[in-house]
C-alpha cells in the first residue's frame, strides 16, 4: 500500500508550482537498484520503456519510489507515467537536462 511523501519544490519548469506538495508512492527499498539514478540516467536501462523509479500497482496506477531527504524530478501531470519520480542527485543529471531542453523547446 502506498503512502503519502511531502516535497519541497525547489524548481519547476512549466505553469505554477506550490511551495510544497504531497504524492503518494513507495518508501524506496535499499535492495533495489530501480529507486536509484541509473548513474545520473546514462545507463541505458533507464531509457528502455518502462523502466524508472516506479512502479505499477494492481488497479495499473503509476507510483515512485522516495527516500526522506533526496531530490526528485517530478512530473506532475494528471496520467502519472514511468519516469515521472526520477532522483536527480547532481545537476548535469541527463534526465534533468533533457527535461529542462523539452520544456524549453515547448515554450517557443
Amino acid at each position: 500500500m502506498p503512502s503519502l511523501f511531502k516535497f519541497k519544490t525547489k524548481e519547476f519548469l512549466k505553469g505554477e508550482a506550490p511551495e510544497s506538495f504531497t504524492y503518494w508512492g513507495y518508501p524506496a527499498d535499499r535492495d533495489r537498484r530501480d529507486f536509484d539514478d541509473f548513474n545520473d540516467h546514462n545507463d541505458a536501462s533507464f531509457w528502455s520503456k518502462h523502466y524508472g523509479n516506479s512502479t505499477m500497482d494492481t488497479m495499473c496506477q503509476v507510483f515512485g519510489f522516495f527516500e526522506v531527504g533526496q531530490t526528485y524530478l517530478i512530473i506532475a501531470t494528471e496520467d502519472p507515467h514511468f519516469k515521472g519520480y526520477e532522483k536527480v542527485r547532481r545537476e548535469d543529471d541527463f534526465w534533468l537536462q533533457v527535461v529542462r531542453q523539452l520544456s524549453d523547446s515547448l515554450e517557443k
